[in-house]
């Protein structure tokens, strides 16, 4: 008689259902937490590496004539865009490519930095069909980054964000490099 009043009892006590249900549902709210950092932070991480491209672009497509070591300024600078992340995966590459007489581009100067090396002087470089016609210029300002997450048990794996900017020279119909 007392056993079964005592399991009355105790199947009719709702104390600690709460902790029972927050310890079965908290792991996972955890890992969702932890997750959505994550992809605020290589969405931010992606934006930066957009913005360190068309700021490159943009800085050099301001001069008519510029010289090797401006241009090497402008991607070192262009290094501070990516802070607070770290900036040691960071490739960048500004080219200028000019259309030929038949309308193929090829790299008339180029500079790169960090493992996007710079084209040699005439080499045909891959352009969107419709950009260039004979004889036309423009710039090509391209950046690409490794971005590890400091929470590997979220993602794993290194992700890896390129991305290329097509501009036109601001002053006159191509900007020119020095000792390019």
């Amino acid at each position: 008689m007392k056993r079964t009043l005592f399991l009355k009892r105790f199947c009719r006590d709702r104390r600690g259902v709460s902790a029972i249900e927050f310890a079965l549902i908290a792991p996972f709210l955890i890992v969702l937490y932890t997750g959505m950092a994550e992809l605020s932070q290589g969405m931010s991480a992606q934006r930066r590496v957009s913005h360190a491209a068309s700021a490159v672009g943009d800085i050099i497509t301001q001069s008519d004539t510029i010289t090797a070591t401006n241009v090497d300024d402008v991607l070192n600078a262009a290094t501070t865009i990516m802070k607070p992340f770290a900036a040691t995966s960071l490739k960048l590459r500004i080219t200028s490519v000019t259309a030929d007489s038949n309308g193929n581009p090829k790299s008339e100067w180029s500079r790169g930095k960090n493992g996007l090396t710079a084209y040699t002087n005439g080499t045909a470089v891959s352009i969107p069909t419709g950009l260039l016609s004979a004889g036309d210029n423009l710039l090509v300002a391209e950046a690409a980054y490794t971005y590890t997450s400091p929470v590997t048990s979220v993602l794993p794996n290194a992700l890896t964000f390129s991305e290329k900017f097509y501009l036109k020279a601001r002053k006159g119909s191509k900007v020119a490099c020095t000792g390019c």
